[in-house]
């Protein structure tokens, strides 16, 4: 993979390396690559640790990182075979093996064709770097632009609330200003601070985005303000997805503490993560993460997902299908099998802002180029 900054970097980032920032850095490439549930153990052997996780797919896999004091040390095939024994153990059958030394052309051949039952990758010296400077996102936390260290970040989570009676913004100001303005969480055993402020409200970050039937000056045509939460400590990128609910439990407890009137049936969105760094090149900017938006349904005492309001669920008697694909049919439907019914869902909502916005602008630069041509609409008869 080629390597998008500078390559006479990958020597030293190895280097500056240690045995645990090697384990973090291997845990967040795969948090990158769409891995879930990542738990870090010790492995069998000195310098190495073993990473559990989900792959996209929801597939058991186990990553094993081997780290070596002398970067010039080749790694043995007793080694790298402690990878494929530890998943026939644990029923695995995918795997990666990661170390900043070298891997021989010998044990790479063992490791690939001894195991044909198992799907077996490996990243071995320079491929960690590579992987690191080619993602935005692992090089803005990885390399300061000087040096390559783990650099201090923020999360940063705008959030936005509805009364879903009126459907009219709530006003978030009070549920941030009044005290305390800042928190401390624990949450997973990593202690984290929350900031709360009002921001400028940048609508891509909650797309898809409805605006409210009752606009109001803090959320009115094209603009507004929403509340924003900034949050700063340990956090490694794989739980950025767990903070993310667990500031729209805080939000919620602040809405129903400091909002008048009181409202018994509200929603709260909370936009897609972004990550700030605090030093490098990338200091001073925000990078949007592959998270989703996500909101928070309150009626009365019970608080959901939104997906939980709007799908039927299997305990209440309905089914859905067990395959659903775009590629197959444009609809779905959850099945009764009590009753013999089908229930047919579809959710109906505007363009998006961004594709207004589009619109709007094509619209406009049509209708100038028509206004100032040349030709002219003639009925046929006139034409010689």
């Amino acid at each position: 993979m080629p390597i998008s900054g500078p390559s006479d970097k990958t020597s030293e980032f190895i280097s500056s390396l240690d045995e645990n920032k090697f384990v973090d850095c291997v845990r967040d490439i795969l948090a990158i690559k769409g891995h879930s549930d990542l738990k870090v153990m010790d492995g069998p052997g000195d310098g190495c640790r073993d990473i559990h996780s989900l792959d996209p797919e929801g597939n058991k896999h186990l990553t094993q990182c081997k780290f070596h004091g002398k970067k010039e040390k080749t790694v043995s095939s007793r080694e790298i075979g402690e990878l494929p024994l530890g998943m026939v153990k644990l029923g695995y059958l995918k795997g990666l093996f990661c170390t900043n030394a070298k891997i021989s052309p010998q044990s790479k051949r063992e490791f690939i064709d001894n195991y044909p039952d198992l799907i077996l990758d490996f990243r071995e010296g320079s491929q960690i770097p590579n992987e690191v400077f080619s993602n935005i996102v692992l090089r803005s936390i990885w390399f300061d632009g000087k040096s390559i260290d783990l650099v201090s970040y923020l999360v940063i989570i705008q959030a936005l609330a509805r009364d879903l009676v009126s459907n009219k913004p709530i006003d978030l100001s009070r549920a941030i200003s009044d005290e305390p303005a800042k928190i401390s969480l624990t949450m997973d055993d990593v202690e984290v601070d929350v900031t709360f402020r009002e921001s400028p409200l940048i609508f891509s970050n909650f797309e898809p985005y409805l605006p409210p039937e009752k606009r109001t000056i803090k959320e009115g045509w094209g603009w507004g303000f929403c509340a924003e939460l900034v949050i700063s400590g340990p956090i490694p990128i794989d739980r950025i997805l767990i903070v993310q609910h667990k500031m729209a439990e805080v939000m919620v407890a602040r809405i129903v503490e400091y909002v008048e009137p009181k409202t018994q049936h509200f929603s709260l969105r909370l936009g897609t993560p972004q990550l700030a760094p605090l030093a490098g090149g990338a200091a001073g900017t925000r990078i949007a993460l592959d998270y989703y938006p996500l909101t928070i349904v309150k009626h009365h005492d019970k608080v959901s997902s939104e997906s939980e309001w709007v799908l039927p669920q299997t305990d209440s008697g309905w089914f859905p299908p067990r395959i659903m694909q775009a590629s197959c049919a444009n609809w779905a439907r959850w099945y009764q099998p009590e009753l013999d019914l089908c229930l047919d869902l579809k959710i109906i909502s505007k363009p998006s802002q961004s594709f207004i916005g589009t619109i709007e602008e094509q619209y406009a630069f049509f209708q100038k180029w028509w206004n100032e041509s040349l030709f002219a609409l003639l009925s046929k008869s006139k034409v010689s």
